[in-house]
């Protein structure tokens, strides 16, 4: 697919979405505007990105994890900012850090509407699941997912939270310690590392390095 298809399908997608109807001869003409004005240089629809690939998108980077149902999986490349996880609730569910990622990651967001909701199983690590599932739109990694795309996460020498609780009768959460590991750390414990994890409209123009 060229730049000029890339941009006719985020034309199209966006269109679908909010229902609005153009004609195919008036989308081509808004596609080819678009591509003269230059403001599509270095960007490409994230959905074409490979697993483990960087992109911007705003002011951050992130890396693709893998392409869902619901969208394109993407983790920041870096935390955020550092965070207890709560006073005492290990539910991710119930957290207050829940709350806080959703109202401070908001201003680095550049359209909150490519944001999709997508399934956070709350399984513990020993494999209860009192807490279910919930549904996000900007997250953190759980212990498995962590597992599952370790190989395309490069340590950052930062501790960081997962959502997993250990079990459902103590106050450990799962994390990431410095050297890519995985930890226990107590709730309350106010040093850990908030690195966001969102699910991203497949249609969504990201911009990458040539």
């Amino acid at each position: 697919m060229n730049r000029f298809e890339k941009v006719i399908t985020v034309i199209n997608n966006s269109c679908d979405k909010y229902r609005f109807y153009l004609s195919e001869a008036e989308i081509g003409l808004i596609a080819k505007d678009l591509l003269t004005s230059g403001i599509f240089e270095n960007k490409i629809i994230v959905d074409e990105l490979k697993q483990g690939d960087t992109f911007k998108w705003g002011e951050k980077e992130y890396i693709k994890l893998d392409a869902i149902s619901d969208g394109c999986l993407c983790l920041a490349k870096d935390v955020w900012f550092c965070s207890k996880f709560d006073n005492k609730a290990i539910n991710w569910v119930k957290s207050q850090l829940r709350g806080d990622i959703a109202t401070k990651v908001v201003d680095f967001i550049p359209d909150i509407n490519k944001l999709m909701l997508f399934d956070r199983d709350l399984t513990t690590d020993d494999g209860l699941t009192d807490y279910g599932h919930c549904n996000d739109n900007v997250s953190m990694l759980t212990c498995d997912e962590y597992r599952k795309y370790r190989k395309y996460i490069p340590v950052i020498n930062e501790r960081q939270w997962t959502i997993t609780a250990t079990t459902n009768t103590n106050e450990l959460v799962r994390g990431v310690d410095s050297d890519g590991s995985l930890n226990d750390d107590i709730v309350y414990y106010g040093c850990g590392g908030v690195r966001p994890l969102i699910c991203l409209d497949r249609g969504t123009l990201v911009e990458v390095e040539e």
